[in-house]
């Protein structure tokens, strides 16, 4: 009898074992099909230093255009222009605006000039903003002498015929006109290359992870 118990709890002690081996290559194998989690790269997305260099260059060149007018001649040009074409200011004062403008990107048109570059992307940034600042002196001067012509009127010959002076008036007409579309022709040459700059430029950055420029840095 004794015997009996004995071989019992041998063979019960043997199916405990047992129970607790397969339990455990169960938790195993529970722990083996567990993903391992992803340790996020400390080198991903790092600017080099090519990278940096081009950022720096695109700065310089959005402070010398700011310098050059972008920040205190262009904005109040611009406004003197809609105010002086809802006629709340004359011609005359206007031309102010319009001359001050020019001599100021005139001379900021040698700064920008001056930034040295040294890439593809920030040399043909570069090209279009020096392209713009010339343009934009250009029309600026063609607008001038628009303004010079429309604010000098005539002065009316008591001899001429009516045909005469109806034809000295087309004749100023067409000269007007011709002034007018050439300052119209160099300044949006300018905005349009502005713009192209403007979009090469905030390309390249976010293209290299890095903050892009204001959005009004060419203007």
């Amino acid at each position: 009898m004794r015997r009996r118990i004995i071989l019992m709890l041998l063979t019960a002690g043997a199916l405990f074992a047992g129970a607790v081996a397969a339990a455990g290559a169960a938790d195993s194998a529970t722990e083996a099909a567990k993903p391992t989690p992803t340790v996020p790269s400390t080198t991903a997305n790092v600017p080099s230093g090519d990278d940096r260099r081009l950022e720096r260059q695109l700065d310089e060149l959005a402070s010398a255009w700011a310098a050059a007018g972008g920040t205190y001649g262009y904005p109040f040009w611009d406004r003197a222009r809609q105010r002086w074409s809802s006629g709340e200011i004359s011609a005359s004062l206007f031309r102010e605006y319009v001359s001050g403008y020019r001599d100021r990107i005139h001379l900021g048109c040698e700064l920008v000039d001056q930034v040295d570059t040294s890439s593809g992307a920030a040399d043909d940034t570069h090209e279009l903003v020096s392209h713009a600042c010339d343009e934009r002196v250009k029309g600026l001067a063609a607008q001038q002498r628009w303004l010079d012509r429309l604010i000098d009127q005539p002065v009316a010959d008591p001899d001429a015929t009516t045909e005469d002076a109806a034809a000295a008036a087309t004749q100023r007409d067409e000269e007007l006109a011709e002034l007018e579309a050439d300052a119209q022709e160099h300044l949006q040459r300018s905005f349009r290359d502005t713009r192209r700059a403007m979009e090469l430029a905030q390309g390249e950055l976010e293209a290299a992870g890095l903050d892009r420029l204001r959005e009004d840095a060419f203007v």
